[in-house]
């Protein structure tokens, strides 16, 4: 027997239509402007789940997304050489700063302070 379509809410108090759906065990919520554009969000959102696309959630880290992101979107994209050299810089200098973070936790201070000790490091091999 097929299961019932879940309701879609009126809009909530900030005026936005939510959804929230289970895959795999665990809870997803999806926000649109439109009830057309949740529906259309949603689709997309399941069908990146059930490809194995980049999941985020609250607990992903930067490590983690780094390195879906390098495999998905780099990963025959692009020249060895250049692939290389972003695991190379994700190597030495991203994730042994950053790369236990959590993405929602990194702050534009984290980045600096990468800059910055890339551009020391620079000095010294200079």
């Amino acid at each position: 027997m097929p299961r019932k379509k879940t309701p879609v809410k009126p809009p909530a108090a900030d005026g936005r239509y939510h959804k929230y759906f289970s895959y795999e065990g665990r809870r997803y919520h999806v926000a649109a402007s439109t009830e057309e554009e949740l529906y259309l969000k949603v689709a997309e959102y399941k069908r990146n789940l059930a490809n194995g696309s980049l999941r985020l959630n609250n607990r992903t880290t930067v490590k983690r997304w780094a390195t879906e992101w390098l495999t998905t979107y780099k990963e025959g994209n692009i020249t060895e050489k250049s692939l290389r050299t972003y695991r190379q810089k994700l190597d030495g200098y991203i994730l042994p700063a950053i790369g236990e973070m959590q993405l929602k936790d990194v702050r534009e201070t984290h980045l600096q302070k990468i800059l910055a000790d890339c551009k020391m490091k620079l000095q010294f091999e200079n």
